[in-house]
């Protein structure tokens, strides 16, 4: 019997490397937007990307109200959601189901499905590991970056006069309170 593993089709594995790719470039966004926010700085270049997404969206919380504002939260906010779903498939394992059959014995099915424990609150959704699904799953990471170039701007804009203006709380600038 062979240690090597039995791997799924060419075409399954070609999306797993799309989605590994699309993830790790929105989560460099998410912590570009994220310092267009709270700034640069040795604590947001060592978080990962959903602690800076976090953080980012607790200092816009306490920013008075505007476009900026909104817009650079609804970005955050559909980012996070989808590298909650790249979670969903890169940090999954994968699952073979027993299915009966017809004569009421049992089979493995040859379907591959990808389970994994989801965040508190959340359901458990397995994929099956076809490449429409891992298409679908590739296709929200790409949209979510949508948009990334207008919110850094509007944020580093809005950030530098609320800085000028003497309206930025400093507090948020430890790192326990910004990542802890």
């Amino acid at each position: 019997m062979s240690n090597e593993p039995a791997w799924p089709p060419d075409d399954v594995l070609i999306e797993l490397g799309r989605i590994a790719w699309a993830a790790m470039e929105l989560e460099g966004l998410v912590k570009s937007v994220a310092q267009a926010v709270v700034g640069a700085g040795e604590e947001v270049t060592e978080a990962d990307a959903g602690k800076q997404a976090r953080a980012a969206g607790t200092v816009l919380d306490a920013w008075p109200q505007s476009e900026a504002r909104d817009a650079g939260r609804r970005w955050l906010i559909a980012a996070q959601d989808a590298l909650l779903g790249r979670h969903s498939i890169l940090h999954a394992t994968i699952v073979k189901m027993a299915v009966r059959t017809a004569g009421g014995g049992w089979e493995i099915n040859p379907a591959l499905w990808l389970h994994h424990v989801p965040p508190k609150g959340r359901a458990h959704e397995p994929v099956q590991l076809v490449v429409s699904e891992l298409r679908a799953m590739r296709e929200i990471l790409v949209e979510a970056r949508q948009g990334w170039t207008e919110v850094i701007v509007a944020l580093s804009t809005l950030r530098e006069e609320r800085w000028a203006a003497g309206q930025i709380d400093r507090s948020y600038l430890t790192k326990r309170n910004r990542y802890g």
